[in-house]
């Protein structure tokens, strides 16, 4: 999508590497939330690592009612919460793993627990969480909010914990014109992220992957609250880094575009021009041309769901001529 909104987005990796076996692994992914359109970044920082089709999200149940987008998130099997009726989100978050664990889902399920983020608009929203944290007697950080902890830790509670291989702490912050600390100055929106004055140029990204193995990852909810705690002062101290110096320490890793990237990207634009002009041209053909379009769209995502399962694998490393000397002495 970036070479085609008239400016290229530069990502930029560092932290934890991702193998090719990790593109096989499940995550429950704990990211900070940056601005309205970070999620169409972070499908981005998947698509890198071949796993954009696992990607869920928890959204916000009138999102459902949307035309198209609505229906389409559903069918991906995204969670809709209400975010005003805690029983039912709780019991909705629980149906959809076990529906993860009966059909063997794979899935990236990615959470911003801080449930909201900050804009120069919403400082009121800034003063109020920072005064919880007071009350809470949790540090009142500069550039991440204190984080919500309920469905974090209902992810990994009994049996639930069995959807994900690990956890995924990732921290995305944007390079300039835009600026890290809280309320500073508006972070990147739908709009302005295609205008080639206002998008950002350089997304970075921190990975911190942390395996969930018993005996080793806190097991009780308390223990777990805290630890989701203590990741986002990680992430506190992350953000001041970068802050200060342009860039997360240590050193960059470096990841290739797919380039099914470019195939999706056309293939869509192409069969939109073609809905659109039948639709206004040959009204009479709109009910063949939106099954049609349902049905290119169902083969694109069949067809890039089974990439992510056939990943190149490692090469063998070949053998010198004293390996395959000794080799025939022992036969």
């Amino acid at each position: 999508m970036s070479e085609y909104t008239g400016r290229k987005w530069n990502f930029r990796f560092f932290g934890d590497d991702m193998t090719l076996q990790d593109q096989r692994k499940n995550f429950l992914v704990v990211c900070n939330h940056c601005c309205t359109v970070d999620w169409v970044y972070n499908m981005h920082f998947a698509a890198f690592h071949w796993s954009a089709s696992k990607v869920r999200f928890f959204m916000k149940r009138d999102h459902l009612m949307a035309p198209i987008v609505g229906w389409a998130a559903y069918l991906h099997d995204m969670i809709f919460l209400k975010r005003t009726d805690r029983e039912f989100d709780l019991k909705t978050i629980s149906d959809k793993l076990a529906s993860f664990r009966q059909y063997g889902t794979q899935n990236w399920l990615w959470l911003y627990p801080e449930g909201t983020f900050v804009t120069p608009n919403r400082t009121g929203t800034l003063e109020k969480v920072r005064a919880y944290a007071e009350r809470q007697g949790w540090p009142v950080m500069e550039y991440v909010l204190n984080p919500r902890t309920t469905a974090f830790v209902l992810c990994l509670k009994g049996k639930n914990k069995e959807c994900f291989d690990s956890v995924l702490d990732v921290t995305v912050a944007f390079g300039a014109p835009h600026k890290t600390k809280l309320g500073l100055t508006l972070q990147p929106q739908m709009v302005n992220s295609m205008r080639f004055d206002k998008a950002p140029v350089d997304i970075f990204y921190h990975v911190k992957k942390h395996p969930i193995v018993a005996g080793e990852f806190p097991e009780e909810d308390d223990d777990v609250a805290q630890w989701l705690h203590d990741r986002f002062t990680d992430k506190e101290k992350l953000l001041e880094y970068f802050d200060k110096n342009g860039t997360f320490p240590g050193p960059e890793r470096p990841v290739k575009r797919p380039w099914q990237f470019h195939l999706i990207f056309f293939t869509t634009m192409l069969t939109f021009a073609y809905l659109t002009y039948f639709f206004f041209v040959h009204a009479r053909w709109f009910f063949y041309t939106y099954w049609t379009f349902l049905i290119v769209c169902m083969l694109l995502i069949t067809w890039y769901d089974n990439l992510q399962g056939h990943s190149t694998p490692p090469q063998k490393k070949q053998k010198t001529g004293e390996e395959k000397k000794e080799e025939k002495k022992n036969q």
